[in-house]
């Protein structure tokens, strides 16, 4: 991640990798996004209407609300219902970046950074994992995702592998219990 933030020469792109992996959000989500979706005092992102048409509440940390302060605060249109994440394609009749604007910025981006198969999806992965390996449970994070069930979550479970272990450890019952 290091490098593809250094890699950003935009400030669109640095918002769009921060957003994508701060929240965890599907690119289509991301790209549905409009400026009054996010709101910086709070570090919140409503998702409107994602998969299953509902609506739901990411957050953002700091670091990642000052990348979209930043791009925001170089742009003439900020009113609540403009597009957050524009698109620079001259034949783009809404201004909104789409799916497979996202697809090649991020593309263009691990390429830039030498960090191989970079894409939408990658960076949603990387969010479910690195939430699971930092502790959180699979039902906030299923809610945090705009999962239904947790079981969609398995595939990201699995691929944690020894970190379930130490997580467990960390709070094995019988060893607290029995402590001496």
């Amino acid at each position: 991640m290091q490098k593809l933030v250094r890699a950003c020469d935009k400030p669109r792109d640095l918002a769009l990798l921060l957003l994508a992996l701060d929240t965890g959000a599907r690119v289509s989500e991301l790209c549905n996004l409009n400026v009054g979706d996010v709101d910086l005092d709070t570090l919140t992102v409503t998702i409107r209407q994602g998969k299953g048409r509902k609506d739901r509440t990411c957050y953002i940390g700091a670091r990642t609300a000052r990348a979209v302060s930043r791009y925001l605060g170089e742009r003439s249109d900020t009113a609540a219902g403009a597009p957050l994440l524009l698109s620079e394609a001259q034949h783009n009749l809404d201004g909104r970046l789409s799916r497979s604007g996202v697809r090649r910025i991020l593309e263009a981006l691990g390429k830039a950074a030498g960090v191989p198969r970079v894409h939408p999806h990658k960076l949603r992965r990387t969010f479910a994992v690195t939430c699971l390996r930092a502790g959180m449970d699979v039902y906030t994070l299923a809610r945090l995702m705009g999962h239904s069930d947790i079981g969609t979550l398995r595939a990201y479970v699995a691929s944690i592998g020894d970190a379930l272990q130490q997580a467990h450890g960390n709070v094995s019952p019988v060893d607290r219990m029995l402590k001496r």
